[in-house]
């Protein structure tokens, strides 16, 4: 599933709702219309540099037991260690 946060306002919308991992899928099935099997899925999270709540998300993402795939991508993210 690709979704773009810089295009997409209600996607980015989500994200600044919560970062609870749970309550973002809820989300998200709301807004495709389906439940996710996320033993078949793999989320592609475009532009995320646009939310910052997006990258806090992650974490919870990467601790929950569930088996979330998730790809980010974002041309402008910076590093704030230089």
């Amino acid at each position: 599933m690709y979704f773009n946060l810089e295009k997409n306002e209600e996607i980015k919308r989500i994200f600044e709702k919560t970062i609870d991992e749970e309550k973002i899928l809820e989300e998200l099935e709301l807004y495709i219309g389906k439940k996710i099997d996320l033993n078949k899925t793999l989320f592609f999270f475009d532009e995320v540099q646009v939310s910052e709540n997006f990258i806090v998300s992650l974490k919870y993402f990467n601790e929950s037991k569930k088996p979330y795939k998730i790809i980010c991508a974002g041309s402008l993210l910076r590093s704030k260690n230089k």
